[in-house]
């Protein structure tokens, strides 16, 4: 199924604004199964836009956009669609209604100009916004006439901020593509994560061994970072969870010694997770690296209660083997 992903926004393409929504959105897309085909920033501009939107839909089975449904001058996203798809704005009370409740539940006053936001196109399903005023659309486009073959579409429109796309998508979005546009196969996907090892030297020792599984279907990728590299393995079918595994032996057998996790972990985590599990004195050890800073708050909690205990224990033995001593010393001169 091909999917795309429109992330639309002027202050993307300036560089003021980090796009985050890619990366969150692929990684939450695939743990369900779908992977995203193409994506793709465009300006706030209506050509732009438009011009984005219509070819999408002339490949994609279902085509998502995020911003542009806001109640500014530059929100323009959800008019323009509703145009490129003639089809009527009209409001929605239950959206007028959630509207001004936002603004009450805050005791602040609500310009008129934020009702815009309960404009919805005709025959959209609605996805309430509990996080702001903005909410998500979702829009059939059958027949898809931007096809050549006509098959339907869907169209998601999602708010900009991450504070509200992300809930909607969990909560809202995900479940409604589910339904709306089954997977004929489930997608599995594993990834080990390697450190001390290059690119080139990881796919000489792998890329052979692997060979016969990536013929009977199995996806193989690299992805290199500073001083790491992740080894991706992925496909759809029923049979990819055992040939993932099978490479996944494969590759433990060859370098094992240089994988240190798996998935979304990151080498502060699983650092900070053994010496936890491990008890080490970080302090004698002088192992503390500058990047345990970007380990989860939990995570480092953890470990700075340990070290507190550790440094708590350390000094009551150093102090009991203190006056121990002394004792000695104070029976060996009064022996004398």
């Amino acid at each position: 199924m091909e999917i795309e992903l429109i992330t639309t926004g002027t202050e993307l393409l300036l560089g003021r604004v980090l796009n985050t929504h890619q990366q969150w959105l692929g990684q939450r897309f695939a743990v369900s199964g779908y992977t995203i085909s193409r994506q793709v920033t465009v300006p706030d501009t209506g050509q732009a836009i438009r011009e984005a939107v219509q070819t999408a839909l002339g490949r994609s089975r279902l085509v998502i956009t995020t911003g542009g449904l806001g109640p500014t001058s530059d929100d323009i996203t959800r008019e323009l669609i509703a145009d490129l798809l003639a089809r009527p704005l009209c409001r929605d009370d239950s959206i007028a209604s959630h509207i001004e409740s936002f603004f009450e539940r805050r005791n602040r006053p609500m310009p008129e100009s934020v009702l815009v936001q309960a404009q919805v196109p005709k025959g959209a399903a609605v996805f309430p916004n509990e996080h702001g005023t903005a909410p998500g659309l979702a829009i059939e486009v059958s027949p898809n006439t931007f096809h050549e073959s006509g098959k339907p579409a869907w169209l998601l429109m999602l708010p900009g901020p991450p504070r509200e796309l992300r809930p909607m998508v969990d909560d809202q979005g995900l479940p409604f593509i589910k339904k709306h546009l089954p997977l004929e196969q489930a997608f599995h996907c594993r990834t080990l994560r390697s450190l001390g090892i290059g690119e080139s030297m990881v796919e000489e020792m792998l890329l052979g061994q692997l060979k016969p599984l990536m013929d009977r279907g199995l996806d193989l990728g690299f992805c290199a970072r500073t001083g790491q590299v992740d080894i991706r393995l992925s496909g759809s079918g029923p049979e990819i969870p055992s040939l993932i595994a099978e490479a996944e032996a494969t590759i433990r057998a060859a370098i094992d010694k240089q994988i240190y996790g798996t998935d979304d972990e990151t080498i502060e985590q699983v650092v900070v997770g053994r010496l936890i599990d491990h008890r080490r004195d970080l302090g004698r050890r002088r192992v503390v690296h500058r990047r345990f800073a970007r380990a989860p708050h939990h995570q480092r909690a953890r470990c700075v209660s340990h070290l507190r205990w550790r440094h708590a224990d350390v000094q009551q033995r150093d102090e009991a083997d203190t006056a121990r001593r002394e004792r000695v010393n104070l029976w060996r001169s009064t022996a004398r």
